[in-house]
């Protein structure tokens, strides 16, 4: 192997040295507009938690099911949506009609049938 030379660069000439800056200028405004957008943007971050244990949450999952399941596929339950909610895809299954509710990943425990 041979070794590199000593200066195996060469100096950024003025057209690189114009995209390094144009480069950097970015990353300034984008790390200003994080916070920004955070707080003055209208984010929909989920900061909502709760605390459940998870017996709690295996019963709640568990009662879902039981009140909405339609079919079984391989062991898995099949879950089905109401038919007042069904034509719209921001619903979720156990809402009132004409009301949203809130549609989160489910966890591999919604997949567990007892």
């Amino acid at each position: 192997m041979l070794a590199l030379p000593v200066t195996w660069w060469k100096p950024l000439n003025r057209m690189e040295k114009g995209w390094v800056l144009v480069a950097f200028t970015w990353c300034l405004i984008l790390t200003v507009m994080m916070p920004l957008w955070f707080f003055i943007g209208r984010q929909n971050v989920p900061v909502t938690t709760y605390r459940v244990t998870p017996v709690e949450y295996f019963e709640t999952v568990n009662a879902f099911v039981d009140e909405y399941r339609v079919d079984t596929l391989n062991g898995v339950p099949v879950i089905g949506a109401d038919r007042s909610v069904a034509g719209d895809p921001l619903a979720v299954a156990g809402t009132e009609s004409g009301t949203r509710g809130r549609l989160h990943k489910p966890s591999r425990l919604c997949l567990v049938s007892h």
